[in-house]
């Protein structure tokens, strides 16, 4: 994700080989879901999915990708 650390909001990215159902979650940092930010079905193909951070605590955050048998956890840091 881009930019991170973010202030106001950070950009997700992945890449899909094919059609899949895509489900992508805002954690805290004890894996708590905050927001299911996606979940619907994307086209094969890279995708970019800008997201709201304005109303979070600083401090450090995960974003979970699910699509089709990949499951990926990443970190976001959230600063002011």
């Amino acid at each position: 994700c881009y930019p991170n650390p973010a202030k106001d909001h950070t950009i997700i990215s992945f890449k899909l080989n094919a059609t899949h159902q895509v489900k992508l979650s805002l954690m805290d940092n004890s894996g708590r879901v905050l927001r299911n930010i996606l979940n619907e079905e994307k086209e094969a193909g890279e995708h970019f999915i800008k997201t709201d951070v304005s109303d979070l605590t600083p401090g450090i955050y995960l974003y979970q990708i699910e699509a089709g048998f990949l499951k990926e956890t990443k970190k976001v840091i959230v600063t002011r």
